[in-house]
């Protein structure tokens, strides 16, 4: 008899562990469900705000034309089917310290 409830005490102690670890690793996963929501939420106000800003330029009487080349400007947007082209510093052993090209 005695045995019989040794057992019982250990599953009983195995159990609670468990259920304590598995309630440790469930609240660590929602403070990292929290955290995600939170920079999402900030992302969500960033672009609602940018979004505002300009449907507001819009009814000032900026055209669709200055929207765009402000989006173009301020944020690096390009249409689709549209090549973007970086130029760079042309190297000094490339051109003859006039800035024409010297051939090679």
């Amino acid at each position: 008899m005695q045995n019989k409830g040794t057992i019982v005490r250990i599953v009983l102690v195995a159990l609670m562990t468990y259920a304590l670890l598995h309630f440790a690793a469930a609240r660590a996963q929602l403070e990292q469900t929290r955290q995600l929501a939170g920079t999402l939420t900030a992302e969500r106000e960033r672009l609602e705000t940018e979004k505002l800003h300009l449907t507001q330029l819009l009814e000032a009487g900026y055209d669709e034309g200055t929207i765009e080349a402000l989006a173009r400007e301020r944020l690096g947007l390009v249409l689709p089917g549209e090549t973007v082209f970086y130029f760079t510093k042309d190297r000094e052993d490339q051109t003859d310290g006039t800035g024409s090209w010297s051939g090679s």
